[in-house]
């Protein structure tokens, strides 16, 4: 709601500060308690040993003092909480409440040992751990006995003995000797069939002893609670029976329950001292703490981790079912309970901090509290049950023992009836359990396996018997705060016992039902009538009292006493904050006699709240390649409002820049891609998104999506085509010069990667390599160039290679696209005139006829081969012929007289010349070339 009414003594913050940490102290006590205990047994094991006992001894003295009182105020807490609550309740109400109350303690304590059973079968902590060393003693136990046992103590013979004494079953050996007498004769047969002659047989007499179990109850120290509890319950519903014969007795036994709860407030201050030493002291015992931590760690894990399931998920889910109430806000205002529980290991020493818990921090009905925790913790045993039955398959697991289905079913009916017999003491686990031992034909000797660790476990099982019996008297006080309420109580005044009858209010409204709103109004006129004096009427210790004015508006003085008051809103009704007032009025006469009664009031939603996001800002990066229809992120609101109200719908307002890339679903909130994405076109996306509700109340949120560049193109080349001219004599290492330089750029348009190149397809390759200087590539020699040879080139002297480049992508880039592309490169060698003509031979001898004209020299041989590896001009020959002083030889011409390259020669005769024998036998020239 925009506009809140201010109280009207606000506090100044100091003082709301310093009053929480009064509120609190105790409970930061009790924790700063614990944390010294461990401190102080950690330190302590490295200065004394665990067999000094005497230092031990006098070290837990604080601590006996503490459990001492505790244990004092058991038997006067009970029996005073029981006996006043039943005696202020109908019958039919007790009754009902109790059987709840049973069938409550027994569904829970079976979903304990099912949650047990569960993870001891999935964990096996029997099959980890190492050999274990055994610790301590046990002690037999028959299931039927033990179950005789739990009933037999139900009814005590002696009720003062009940306070110190019970009864159990001892098993004891009895023997049972019987004679035997049979006649032989002298040669040692036996008669069996007929009398034989005296003279000839003799008499032989011989005894046989057998043992048998002979079961004797006898009675051992140790409170039967058991026993109390039923007594009081007895006696306190008897008393409700009774009328106003029962007042004074029920008058008395709720002031004895006042005076122990003031001493029990007493006690409870003194606690944290006293944990501190009793946790110290048990530390310092342990032989070799790290020893049995390891050995047994898999079984500590398995019990400590059903306990939280069950303690923290089970037990609070009922609460809420059951309440539609915060189970952790109950939780930790039992802290206080919690603790105490934890650090004496007794859920009975607890029982008194765990009713002052429920009734001041909870505000449970002290009848509840009184009537329903005695009952808790006799019987609710979760936390042991669910130890019992993890115990009892881990050492069928240590042992190598397999069990079958049936063995584990009656492992949880054993488990939940022995925890049930449990005495509320410190490790009262390792007494019942036998009978689950027993039950399924396990040897007990072996529980001395958990021993060493179970004072260190049964701490965290006391505070979850604890947590289930405070959840249960809370949801008893739920199911029946209506009944309750309209119960009249008597107090105790200064002057004694009042027997007179207390005001009375006229019939109130069942529910009141109001719009949230501030307004100011009157929400109900009340009416008390009573014998004994002028009646006030006022809001009575409830916090919704600050929320109201009570107006009186009639009030008379003498017999009938009527007194009429007007309900008027002062605080502002908000229905999202809360959604029922329970305004508790308080009649009380001039006699102190009083009646509370309770006036409900419902408050009707208003469509007054419009729809708040979880944040105000949305952000969100996702790659480019994001596929149409993924979710890019959940944005919702949340409307307190109920009905069509708080139901939101959602929606996108934009620019027109980013149009529909993204959509939104109007009933989830959920952000998808719409369209396709390119951190080219557009790297970033800004949205408001609107919700809704049904009355038309919207709220904002913005939301800003960045789009993350992904490899998925390719680089690109600029400047094609890539040619250059090279000379063949190049040094290795010169740089090829291109017509254009050589470049790639990254495809992407975000961060640019750097760029590789390669040569991939070409015979040349080998002879020039390819660098970056990082924004162009340069291409250099790598072997020596030769183009006459032909080796490295194609008939023109032209190098075709691929050129690749290569992005060089990051280690952390997934599902990369094409980082790669090619180009033709192609590199023209450039010749050098660097060879000289070769002839095949360096001598020809030539013959021919004389008085020939015009006919061709015969050549040994054949023909004149004349060969130049340069290329193009360079190998473009002219030949001629002279004798060696140079000049030109007459009358013979080489034919052809030009070669390109390499060729064959023929010698003609001119036609107007030929050789004559007589004069010239023979000729010696030369073959000469030149260039053209």
């Amino acid at each position: 709601m925009e506009k809140k009414m201010e109280a009207i003594n606000d506090k100044p913050k100091k003082s709301k500060i310093k009053e929480i940490i009064m509120e609190n102290l105790l409970i930061m006590l009790m924790i700063i308690s614990v944390i010294i205990g461990v401190c102080l047994g950690v330190g302590l094991r490295g200065i004394w040993s665990p067999d000094e006992k005497r230092k031990l001894h006098y070290l837990r003295f604080p601590g006996d003092l503490l459990m001492n009182m505790l244990k004092m105020m058991i038997i006067p807490l009970i029996v005073s909480s029981l006996i006043s609550s039943l005696a202020f309740l109908d019958s039919k109400s007790s009754g009902k409440m109790g059987l709840r109350a049973v069938v409550y303690y027994l569904t829970t304590t079976l979903c304990a040992v099912i949650i047990g059973i569960i993870l001891v079968v999935t964990i096996r902590p029997g099959d980890r751990g190492g050999k274990i060393e055994k610790g301590g003693s046990s002690k037999n136990a028959d299931a039927l006995d033990s179950l005789f046992d739990l009933i037999r103590n139900c009814f005590p013979d002696n009720l003062i003995e009940a306070c110190f004494r019970k009864q159990t079953t001892e098993v004891l050996d009895h023997k049972i000797v019987t004679e035997h007498t049979y006649m032989m004769n002298v040669t040692g047969t036996n008669f069996t069939t007929q009398s034989p002659n005296d003279d000839m047989v003799k008499l032989v007499n011989y005894t046989t002893t057998r043992i048998v179990d002979k079961p004797v109850v006898k009675k051992v120290e140790g409170m039967n609670i058991l026993g109390i509890v039923v007594f009081s319950i007895f006696f306190g519903c008897t008393l409700s029976r009774m009328g106003p014969a029962g007042k004074p007795l029920s008058a008395f036994f709720e002031c004895m329950h006042i005076a122990t709860m003031k001493i029990v407030t007493l006690i409870i201050w003194y606690s944290p001292v006293g944990i501190v030493f009793l946790i110290a002291v048990k530390l310092i015992e342990m032989e070799d703490m790290g020893k049995v931590f390891t050995q047994l760690g898999y079984y500590m894990l398995t019990v400590l981790l059903g306990l939280g399931l069950h303690g923290f998920i089970v037990l609070p889910l009922v609460y809420f079912v059951g309440t539609r109430k915060n189970p952790f806000i109950f939780c930790y205002n039992m802290l206080r309970a919690l603790l105490t529980a934890w650090g004496t290991a007794s859920s009975s020493s607890t029982l008194p901090v765990t009713m002052e818990c429920l009734e001041e921090k909870n505000k449970i009905d002290i009848r509840v509290a009184k009537f329903v925790t005695p009952i808790g913790a006799t019987i609710n045993m979760d936390g042991t049950a669910l130890y019992e039955a993890v115990a009892s398959i881990f050492i069928a697991q240590y042992l190598g023992i397999s069990l079958n289905f049936g063995e584990v079913i009656i492992i949880s009916l054993t488990s939940t009836a022995a925890a049930i017999g449990a005495a509320g003491i410190p490790s009262a686990g390792l007494v019942t359990m036998a009978i689950v031992l027993t039950a399924v034909g396990l040897p007990v000797d072996e529980v001395t396996l958990i021993i060493p660790i179970d004072w260190f476990l049964d701490r965290f099982r006391t505070a979850i018997n604890v947590l289930g019996d405070a959840y249960g008297a809370g949801l008893k006080w739920f199911l029946y705060r209506y009944e309750l309420m309209t119960v009249a109580q008597l107090r105790v005044d200064n002057t004694g016992l009042s027997q007179k009858y207390p005001p009375r209010f006229d019939t109130l409204p069942s529910l009141l039902q109001y719009d949230e709103g501030c307004s100011n109004r009157t929400l109900a006129t009340v009416t008390a009538r009573g014998d004994n004096g002028v009646i006030t009427i006022s809001a009575n210790g409830d916090a919704t009292r600050s929320k109201v004015d009570i107006v009186q508006t009639q009030s008379s003085n003498s017999m009938p006493f009527i007194t009429k008051v007007q309900i008027n809103q002062k605080a502002c009704m908000d229905r999202e904050t809360e959604a029922t007032w329970y305004l508790h009025l308080l009649a009380e006469d001039t006699s102190n006699l009083k009646t509370i009664d309770t006036l409900q009031i419902y408050i009707l939603d208003v469509n007054d709240e419009k729809p708040s996001f979880l944040s105000k800002l949305f952000q969100k990066t996702i790659p480019e390649n994001a596929k149409t229809s993924t979710e890019v992120i959940k944005a919702t609101a949340t409307d307190p409002d109920n009905g069509v109200g708080g139901v939101v719908t959602y929606s996108l307002v934009s620019s027109s820049l980013y149009g529909n890339a993204f959509d939104i679903d109007t009933n989830t909130g959920s952000i998808t891609v719409n369209e396709a994405l390119d951190y080219s076109k557009l790297s970033f996306y800004q949205y408001l998104i609107v919700g809704t509700d049904g009355g038309g109340l919207n709220g904002t949120a913005t939301l800003i999506i960045k789009i993350k560049d992904i490899q998925n193109r390719p680089p690109y080349f600029t400047g094609q085509p890539f040619n250059a001219y090279i000379l063949e004599n190049s040094t290795i290492g010169s740089n090829v010069p291109f017509t254009y330089p050589i470049r790639a750029d990254d495809g992407d348009t975000g961060v640019p990667h750097a760029i590789e190149y390669k040569f991939t397809h070409g015979k040349c390759n080998e002879f020039f390599e390819i660098k970056s200087n990082g924004i162009y590539a340069i291409v250099t020699v790598k072997k020596t160039l030769d183009r006459d040879r032909g080796v490295i080139h194609d008939a023109r002297g032209v190098c075709s290679m691929t050129l690749m480049a290569i992005e060089k992508l990051n280690s952390n880039e997934t599902n990369p696209g094409p980082s790669n592309s090619t180009t033709p490169v192609v590199i023209s060698i450039v010749d050098v005139d660097d060879n000289l003509p070769e002839f095949s031979q360096s001598l020809y001898n030539a013959t021919v006829f004389e008085n020939l004209v015009g006919a061709p020299l015969t050549i040994k041989g054949d023909r004149i081969n004349v060969t130049d590896v340069d290329q193009d001009v360079n190998s473009h020959l002219h030949l001629e012929l002279r004798y060696h002083n140079g000049s030109i030889v007459q009358g013979i011409k080489p034919v052809p007289d030009t070669v390109q390259g390499s060729g064959n020669v023929m010698l003609y005769l001119q036609d107007d010349f030929s050789f004559d024998f007589e004069k010239v036998q023979e000729v010696s020239f030369m073959v000469m070339y030149t260039y053209r």
